[in-house]
């Protein structure tokens, strides 16, 4: 097997050239998925707060539909309450059916191929700092 020692000064400077580069461009491809995980998660928390909201609102609602109901109050005020319950409810169900969401599955997955780069950019650079150490003992 060979060796980074087998290897001449030029192809050492050529593998650390590239290695450099390989390096370099990395760590602007991890910046980028760093800040698009950023901001899908920030996404995510906004609609878990939105989708939080509407079944608050739902189960108040409800409440208040039960409430009229056992007060006989008028059926004007009964039905009207009922659309506002079955509106939330329409709400709710598209809520949850809306596709091309982002969930914590994707995070995860997301997260570790980050992890995965960054990985791999700390094996490029301590190939590069033991080229550095050859290169200057030669």
């Amino acid at each position: 097997m060979i060796s980074l020692e087998d290897l001449s000064s030029n192809d050492l400077e050529y593998l650390r050239s590239k290695w450099y580069t390989e390096t370099f461009d990395l760590k602007g491809e991890m910046a980028r998925k760093q800040l698009q995980l950023s901001n899908k998660l920030s996404r995510l928390t906004d609609r878990e707060l939105t989708k939080t909201a509407l079944e608050s609102k739902l189960g108040y609602t409800e409440v208040v539909l039960d409430e009229l109901v056992s007060a006989n109050a008028k059926a004007k005020l009964i039905r009207t309450q009922q659309t506002l319950v079955g509106n939330l409810r329409i709400k709710l169900k598209e809520f949850g059916s809306k596709p091309g969401s982002f969930s914590k599955v994707d995070a995860l997955l997301m997260q570790f191929e980050l992890d995965e780069m960054e990985q791999e950019c700390t094996l490029l650079t301590t190939k590069i700092e033991k080229i550095d150490i050859l290169l200057a003992a030669k």
